[in-house]
């Protein structure tokens, strides 16, 4: 038997779920980069956010990939965060402002504590990134989850 692989550059195959079970498949490609996507979310405005990262040129760094995806599944924008050796995504969720929040990793070139530092990245309603914080000791230090507490 001929057991089939995806294609190199697939990033994540996103299933999107509808009322009556009906579900929608659509996959990702970035032609000529490695990508991987890490945590999915269901934005309230109705979009899917996908958080990955993704290396466009062998010779350049991993950055944290921000990809936002319409009801259909087609692809509306990327937005790519991390000039440090490595960035990525690791988990993600939304907050209560009607935002979210991407939590993830990387060497932090310039302004990193330890030798790879978690990384906060927030974004607004409107998708757009209002800050970001690095937060690590003195070695590697990777998030596995994120949790919005009662004060915000």
């Amino acid at each position: 038997m001929k057991r089939l692989l995806p294609p190199k550059h697939l990033l994540c195959l996103v299933f999107l779920l509808g009322w009556a079970g009906s579900s929608l498949a659509q996959d990702l490609y970035f032609p000529g980069a490695s990508a991987r996507g890490e945590a999915i979310l269901a934005h309230p405005d109705g979009a899917v956010i996908v958080a990955g990262q993704i290396r466009t040129d062998p010779d350049r760094p991993w950055q944290l990939a921000i990809w936002r995806l319409d009801t259909s599944g087609q692809l509306i924008d990327q937005q790519l965060y991390g000039d440090s050796l490595q960035d990525g995504a690791n988990c993600a969720i939304l907050t209560r402002d009607g935002g979210y929040l991407v939590a993830g990793n990387g060497f932090a070139a310039t302004e990193g504590i330890g030798r790879e530092d978690i990384k906060l990245y927030k974004f607004n309603p409107l998708h757009e990134l209002e800050w970001i914080q690095i937060h690590g000791k003195e070695f590697m230090d990777v998030p596995f989850a994120v949790k919005e507490l009662a004060d915000g």
